[in-house]
C-alpha cells in the first residue's frame, strides 16, 4: 500500500511537472490566474465542510486526514520549489491551489477537534517519514 501511494504521488507530480513545463516552453506562462473563480470554488468547499458533524469522524478517517494534510503540503512545497527554480508561473498557480487543499483538510481536522500538524508552515519538513523521503527524492 505504501509503495502504491509513493508511486501514485510521484507519477502525479511528474505528470503535472511535464505538462506545466510544456506550457512554459510554449510561452504560456500563466495558467488559471482567475483568483476570483478559485476563491468561489474554495468558499463553496468550505461551506460544504461546515455541514460536517464533528462526531462523524472515525479514528481511521482522522489518521487519513493527517496524511492528506501533509500529502497536499508535499505537493505545495514541491511546486514552490519548482517555481523558485524555473520561474514558471504555472508552478506558482499550482502551489496556490495545493495550499487551498491544505486549508480544506486542516478545516476538517479542526472540525474533528484535532490539532493541525505543526510542520504545515515549514517548507520541506514533514512528520510522515514516507512523505519526507519522497520530498527529499523529488527536490
Amino acid at each position: 500500500m505504501k509503495t502504491h501511494t509513493h508511486l501514485y504521488l510521484l507519477t502525479t507530480i511528474l505528470t503535472v511537472f511535464f505538462v506545466a513545463s510544456l506550457a512554459c516552453s510554449n510561452g504560456d506562462t500563466v495558467l488559471g490566474t482567475d483568483d476570483n473563480a478559485t476563491g468561489e470554488v474554495f468558499n463553496s468547499t468550505i461551506c460544504c465542510i461546515d455541514t460536517v458533524n464533528d462526531s462523524s469522524f472515525t479514528a481511521e478517517e482522522i489518521e487519513s486526514l493527517y496524511f492528506m494534510a501533509e500529502e497536499e503540503k508535499l505537493a505545495r512545497d514541491v511546486y514552490i520549489e519548482l517555481f523558485d527554480t524555473w520561474g514558471c508561473k504555472s508552478f506558482y498557480n499550482i502551489s496556490k491551489s495545493e495550499q487551498q487543499h491544505v486549508l480544506a483538510v486542516t478545516t476538517l481536522l479542526e472540525k474533528a477537534n484535532q490539532s493541525v500538524p505543526s510542520t504545515l508552515t515549514n517548507l520541506g519538513v514533514f512528520e510522515n517519514q514516507e512523505l519526507q523521503n519522497l520530498y527529499n527524492e523529488l527536490i
